[in-house]
């Protein structure tokens, strides 16, 4: 063809027709952090939630969303029980700090993920300009502040898209402090 490329796929292949928070809240693997967001947003207003912002079809985030896995190895290390519901013994501004550090404001696909070291502001750093940035490193995966190791992200970086965003699911909680 003179004027672009045709692409033979093995399926139909369609936007997305779901938001976020409702995106996650179907993966299995993510019901951990869909927990966390849920009570990070104990006793927040309305339309200041986390939910809120993961429902809005206008916004536009990436989220690095740790699996279920990653929470239970994050509690062990705690030596906290290891149920979604131990968010709850958590205090709450610890709870929302980790949630918002695992957010990105603007949508970026696997494909467009620097390939060396690379920091970027996650919603924790806007909303405190002291907060350390998420690095970023193709290869490597993404790092917390006070993760020794980068968070590979899994699945070979597949983009699981949703209307208001994309997510990553990484295999460790990425920490701030």
């Amino acid at each position: 063809v003179a004027n672009g490329t045709i692409h033979v796929t093995a399926a139909v292949v369609a936007p997305p027709t779901r938001v976020l928070l409702d995106t996650m809240a179907r993966d299995a693997d993510l019901q951990y952090l869909v927990a966390a967001v849920i009570a990070a947003d104990a006793g927040v207003p309305a339309g200041s939630r986390f939910q809120d912002f993961l429902a809005n079809a206008l916004a536009n985030f990436k989220v690095m969303a740790p699996t279920n896995q990653a929470f239970i190895n994050l509690f062990t290390a705690l030596n906290l029980p290891t149920a979604p519901s131990t968010f709850a013994l958590l205090p709450a501004q610890t709870v929302r700090g980790i949630v918002a550090y695992h957010l990105l404001l603007a949508r970026a696909f696997a494909a467009n993920l620097p390939t060396t070291p690379t920091p970027f502001n996650s919603l924790l750093s806007a909303s405190l300009p002291v907060a350390p940035p998420l690095v970023f490193d193709a290869p490597q995966g993404v790092k917390g502040f006070k993760n020794p190791p980068y968070s590979k992200i899994i699945a070979g970086g597949i983009d699981r898209n949703a209307f208001n965003g994309v997510y990553h699911k990484i295999e460790q909680v990425l920490l701030p402090q």
